[in-house]
């Protein structure tokens, strides 16, 4: 369902980069759409991934490596956001209210920016770097 043939738009296969509309939500939900008003969600195959220094070529979707990490930001855990940030609260709200995701956009910045729990922050749990070689 894409051109060039390859990749499925929500998984596809062990190297092929995948997308999906968040949450299935909008006229993106799992289809190769242009826009979507939630955004989405990409899966990157650790079998796509390119090796250091490396980046996918234009033929990418035929052969090769398909994604890359061009830099590390933070890495936090899942139950700091979730749990300890009640993050699903704020998308919950952001849900129902149907005016965009104000809440849920504060929510995830601030667990980002800080470290300091009592400020929405989550600790950097560390993460490959952009110059780590692949096993």
């Amino acid at each position: 369902n894409t051109k060039p043939p390859g990749p499925h738009c929500f998984g596809g296969d062990d190297r092929l980069v995948g997308r999906e509309g968040s949450f299935s939500a909008g006229d993106g939900e799992g289809r190769c759409v242009r826009e979507n008003h939630v955004g989405f969600w990409y899966a990157l195959p650790k079998n796509g991934r390119c090796p250091a220094g490396q980046a996918p070529g234009k033929d990418a979707w035929s052969s090769g490596c398909t994604w890359s990490l061009t830099q590390r930001v933070k890495t936090i855990r899942q139950d700091c956001l979730l749990k300890d940030q009640d993050y699903l609260k704020y998308c919950k709200a952001d849900v129902l209210e149907k005016k965009g995701f104000t809440r849920s956009i504060k929510a995830l910045e601030a667990a980002f920016a800080s470290e300091d729990p009592s400020m929405g922050g989550c600790a950097d749990i560390g993460g490959p770097n952009t110059d780590e070689r692949q096993a």
